[in-house]
């Protein structure tokens, strides 16, 4: 696939990710903090960055945005990076074959 200004997006997304994930997997007290509502330290992150890219659109809003707008979807900004992304799958239990858990993951670095 020839690289595109929407797929550089993405890739840029996966790095952002990755970097706090791997100072958070350094700070053992964070790891093992307590679970809030259910959900565990990592998880909260996750959940964190995708909350930052929440959106409420139309199907006719997007419509039209996928016509002048090269920048990729907010959508496909929080799933496309976290799916390539193995500290998410552990966190979350993603299988693999399954939409977030790609089959042929993408590193950055």
């Amino acid at each position: 696939m020839p690289p595109t200004p929407a797929l550089a997006e993405v890739l840029a997304t996966l790095s952002v990710v990755q970097i706090p994930m791997r100072v958070r997997f350094r700070n053992v007290m964070v790891r093992e903090a307590a679970l809030i509502q259910g959900l565990n330290g990592d998880q909260l992150f996750f959940l964190g960055f995708a909350q930052g890219w929440c959106t409420h659109e139309t199907d006719e809003s997007q419509r039209l945005r996928a016509t002048i707008d090269t920048h990729s979807p907010p959508r496909e900004r929080v799933n496309m990076p976290l799916s390539h992304f193995p500290g998410f799958w552990n966190s979350w239990q993603c299988q693999a074959g399954t939409p977030m858990h790609a089959a042929k993951p993408c590193e950055v670095w």
